[in-house]
Parts: structure tokens; sequence; C-alpha cells
């Protein structure tokens, strides 16, 4: 009878966000437990998800049993902290041909299912679209791969992106949120100046009713000596 291939199933659960669907690995050995967050019913290839937790040091055993988490795997190996990453693709550094003769990277299987990965974490719907500060760009950064490569990912897996993420809408957003900035800088230096100035008027006011109060009363005693001496001060 044929063993049936392993899945890591879709747990819903409940956060202060609100419900994330999870695909998680428990270790064999110690129970530590580990998440991979999805956007969508639709578990992730088995391949796909234990690519992420190898990557995080996890050892993926032939069954849920048999995984172990990164403290497990030093202890036993500790040697071998964790199992070597496959990189992406790269081009070749020997002999490399010109410019206008080099072919242009071609996305292979690993790379793209590297990259679904990295967007079932960053993408959080079409309703919402990219989590705050990530884009095409910024995940083609990360991963060291064409933003092309992103684009066609997202379009297959994910859908188009939203209006307002798009690069222009990005950056004008962008360039608003430094002028607002700055402009609340200035508007706190300005209220901080009108307070200094409203309290030294007010001082000066103040010390002006004083002076005028000591000037009437250094006349009056004046006065006083000029009346008891009979010449005037």
């Amino acid at each position: 009878m044929r063993k049936a291939a392993r899945e890591f199933e879709i747990v819903r659960e409940f956060r202060p966000e609100g419900i994330v669907r999870l695909q998680k690995i428990s270790c064999g050995q110690c129970g530590a437990n580990d998440e991979h967050r999805v956007s969508h019913d639709k578990p992730m290839p088995f391949d796909a998800v234990a690519h992420v937790f190898r990557r995080r040091g996890w050892l993926i055993g032939s069954s849920p049993r048999h995984d172990l988490c990164p403290g497990c795997v030093l202890a036993r190996h500790p040697r071998k902290s964790r199992e070597p990453e496959t990189p992406m693709q790269k081009e070749p550094t020997s002999a490399p041909p010109s410019p206008s003769e080099q072919p242009p990277r071609v996305m292979g299987r690993e790379d793209r299912q590297i990259i679904f990965a990295r967007l079932s974490d960053v993408y959080l719907g079409e309703r919402v679209g990219y989590g705050t500060g990530w884009n095409d760009e910024r995940v083609a950064r990360d991963l060291n791969c064409p933003r092309k490569w992103v684009e066609d990912v997202r379009e297959e897996f994910f859908g188009p992106i939203r209006a307002d993420q798009s690069p222009e809408i990005i950056e004008i957003t962008g360039r608003l949120a430094a002028v607002e900035e700055s402009a609340s800088q200035a508007m706190a230096v300005i209220t901080g100046i009108e307070a200094a100035a409203s309290g030294t008027a007010r001082l000066l006011e103040e010390n002006k009713g004083a002076l005028a109060g000591l000037q009437k009363e250094l006349a009056s005693i004046r006065a006083s000596v000029a009346k008891i001496t009979g010449r005037p001060t």
C-alpha cells in the first residue's frame, strides 16, 4: 500500500490582528513549535514549506515524529547546526561572457518556491496587500533575485498589486510622510518659541508694573523727606 505524502496542514488561530492561517511543525524530541503564515486556505506544497523550516535550522524527518528543531539538531550534531541551504541560482563567475552575450537568468522551480514562501510571509491577501514596509522591490532585494520574478509569482498566486501599493504611490506617500513630519517638527519649534515669547512678554509687563509701583513709592518718600527737612529732594 502506497504511503500518503506528508503535508503541513492549515491551522487557523486568533491573533490581535485577526484570524491567521498557519502551517505548523513540532519537534518530535522536545515538542518545540514553529509556524509559517500563509494568506489563503490552500496549503503550500510540502517541499516549499519544508524548505522554509530548513532555512530556520529544522531537520525534516520522514514523519512528524522524526522532525527536529534547531536546538535538538545542534545537540545531536554539535558540528552541524543546520542543513546546508541551497542558494538561488547565480550567474557563473568563471570566464563570464560579455553583457551582450550573457543570457538572462531563468527562474527555476526552487526559485519559484522560495519567492512563494517569502510572499506568503509578507503578502496578507488581496484586500490588504503587502504588510507595512513590503513591496515587490523589497522582496526582490531580500531574496537577491530580479523584481520581475517576484511580480510574476505574485500575479500568478496572489493576484494583482493594490493600486495604493504601486511603486509610484509608495514613493509619493513616502515623500508626503517626510514632508508632514518636517512640518510637524517646524510647528513644534514655532509653538515653543511662541510660548517662550509669551512668557517673556508677561514677565516684562510684570516688571514694568513693579517698577511703576517702586517709582510711586520713591516719590512719596521724597515728598515726606522734603516736608520734614523743608528742602526739596
